[in-house]
């Protein structure tokens, strides 16, 4: 026993530097000459930021990278990536409205990655609550246009406020509710 938990410690403390170094192996692709393998390495970069939203602060670090085709494609994956909208604190429901003037749409996701079916709202020009969609745990949704300055509340099932997200800036955004926003209180 006392063998597998001192294995078990010692590989936590390598998958860290194991990972790093595929993370570095990934980047350096993107400075390939070979174009299917600089977007497999693309996809797979993008398809970590979407799985860990932390992993974006890992691959910032390449931003300064020495290779210059590696920084415009490091730019240009963070140009591509949707924005992954703030939380805010339910409470804030009673005081927000949806923009009147507001002209720049774009597209919303929402993903549930959370242990809980959620609710979507869109809050209208009156503050008010208008029921969207439910969102089972796993799944995701598209909501094909909504606005800069329209609010939209995360709730449970019974109605109990998760979150509040202001879609702002580009052409995609998105929300990711993982269960643990505002825990950090």
């Amino acid at each position: 026993m006392f063998r597998y938990l001192l294995i078990c410690l010692c590989l936590q403390s390598f998958l860290p530097a194991q990972e790093a170094v595929r993370l570095d192996a990934l980047v350096e692709q993107l400075g390939h000459d070979d174009f299917k393998l600089r977007q497999a390495a693309s996809d797979e970069l993008m398809r970590r930021v979407e799985k860990d939203p932390e992993f974006l602060q890992q691959l910032k670090r390449f931003t300064n990278d020495d290779d210059p085709e590696i920084r415009v494609r490091i730019a240009e994956l963070f140009n591509d990536l949707p924005v992954v909208l703030p939380w805010m604190d339910p409470a804030m429901e009673k005081e927000v409205k949806s923009a009147r003037s507001s002209f720049n749409s774009m597209k919303l996701m929402v993903k549930n990655r959370s242990k809980i079916e959620i609710k979507t709202y869109w809050i209208d020009w009156d503050g008010k609550r208008q029921q969207r969609r439910s969102i089972k745990p796993g799944e995701e949704i598209a909501i094909a246009k909504t606005y800069e300055g329209h609010p939209w509340l995360l709730t449970d099932t019974e109605g109990k406020g998760l979150g509040m997200y202001v879609p702002t800036g580009k052409k995609e955004v998105q929300i990711i509710y993982t269960g643990k926003e505002g825990l950090e209180k």
